[in-house]
């Protein structure tokens, strides 16, 4: 056991530390608000409280090199303790890695603002449905985060190929279960790289390996900032007949958990991405915070 990862630092640790650290890793990276969301306001009765107890939290995790803050801030400069973005820090990531009896190291960099801006968003959405499923209405079995969610495939031609959304979500709810992989859009790819994105979601569906193990496909929901491209990612799936358009919804980030039942007054199915039908049983459950593997 290294310095950096004294008994006494591992012993100091509380469940909900190592869960925050836990997340991040999974994450990659989190704003403080999204750490309060996942961590904290479960526990809180007042969101002063739960803020200022992860202010707290954070800052003595900073201090023993667990975790790491960006340089850049959610919104830029002058937003307080609500702009910070985080990453697990040096010592952080040594302690996972003790935990796991891994000796595999990865090293954590100051990232891009492009990888920043879609990372948070992507995190954005499945914490959305960590919150849904909290009220109940769904199980949620599965959440699984890059590269966790990626699928390696062989195309009808023998090549080898990724399909690499940004997530995976399987709910239950009753005797059902919905499938959705997720693809988080800011608005900044062009239509061409829309169209080969829909593509390898069709050629993925084509290998049938998905449907041969659950029963069902899963809907590919493409997020969108607003509804003007919303419009526009309309109309490009349109534009390429040799897609089959009912595979796929554009819909806004607030429309994710109604997607997936965690409204089930208005929640439409996604079982219509397919014609099987589902499974009776349903697959094993994993921890929605943590990822997993899944083929």
């Amino acid at each position: 056991m290294s310095a950096a990862i004294s008994a006494k630092l591992l012993d100091s640790l509380s469940d909900r530390d190592i869960a925050l650290l836990e997340s991040l890793q999974t994450y990659r990276l989190l704003s403080s608000p999204q750490i309060r969301r996942l961590h904290f306001d479960p526990t809180h009765t007042s969101a002063p409280a739960s803020t200022r107890s992860t202010n707290r939290v954070l800052a003595r995790l900073e201090a023993e090199g667990l975790v790491r803050r960006l340089q850049q801030r959610v919104g830029g400069a002058g937003g307080g303790s609500s702009s910070l973005i985080w990453q697990l820090g040096a010592t952080g990531e040594a302690v996972l890695r003790h935990r796991a009896g891994s000796g595999q190291r990865r090293r954590y960099v100051e990232p891009s603002g492009m990888f920043t801006k879609h990372t948070l968003a992507v995190a954005d959405v499945a914490i959305s449905l960590v919150e849904g499923a909290r009220t109940g209405a769904v199980e949620l079995v599965r959440l699984d985060l890059e590269p966790a969610c990626w699928r390696r495939y062989l195309t009808s031609t023998g090549v080898a190929a990724w399909l690499k959304p940004d997530l995976h979500v399987i709910t239950a709810g009753g005797d059902y279960e919905d499938h959705a992989f997720i693809e988080v859009d800011l608005g900044t790819e062009h239509r061409p790289q829309l169209l080969a994105k829909t593509r390898a979601f069709q050629r993925y569906r084509a290998t049938g390996v998905y449907l041969d193990r659950h029963g069902v496909f899963p809907l590919v929901l493409w997020v969108v900032p607003d509804q003007a491209r919303r419009r526009f990612l309309d109309a490009t799936l349109a534009s390429d007949k040799a897609l089959d358009t009912g595979l796929f919804r554009v819909i806004t980030a607030g429309e994710v958990p109604t997607y997936l039942g965690i409204d089930p007054v208005t929640a439409p199915t996604l079982r219509t991405a397919t014609t099987a039908e589902p499974p009776d049983a349903t697959t094993t459950t994993n921890d929605p915070l943590k990822g997993g593997t899944h083929s």
